[in-house]
């Protein structure tokens, strides 16, 4: 019989966070789960998604759901983040328009020449 508490045996599905990364979709360390148990996974500029654990007999434990929850919940906050700077992004101007902007100081309709263009292009 164990008396000593650290080696206390698994129960209710708690998983050593030693044995999570054989759980993960993705191939990591036993460092990486203990960081993601510990700090977390920083997403974006403060978004932090924290593997879920208990601490049994000086140990850290972790379950098969909450590994679930946190892969998905890292993924879901990611194409979130992705999605929000996409939106941030302005297009970028034609290389006609940005050569107008440069030459002429203004942004110049896009069909057809404007008046200050006509006047350049008739003084040649």
């Amino acid at each position: 019989m164990i008396t000593d508490k650290r080696y206390a045996p698994p129960v209710d599905g708690y998983i050593p966070l030693a044995e999570a990364p054989q759980f993960l979709p993705v191939k990591v360390t036993k460092g990486t789960v203990w960081r993601w148990a510990q700090t977390g996974v920083s997403i974006g500029c403060r978004h932090r998604i924290i593997l879920q654990s208990q601490m049994i007999g000086g140990r850290l434990y972790t379950k098969k759901a909450w590994i679930d929850e946190f892969v998905t919940a890292t993924k879901a906050k990611k194409d979130e983040v992705r999605r929000q700077k996409i939106a941030e992004l302005q297009p970028l101007p034609s290389h006609d328009e940005a050569m107008r902007q440069i030459n002429y100081g203004y942004s110049a309709p896009r069909f057809g020449r404007s008046s200050i263009e006509r006047s350049v292009a008739g003084s040649d």
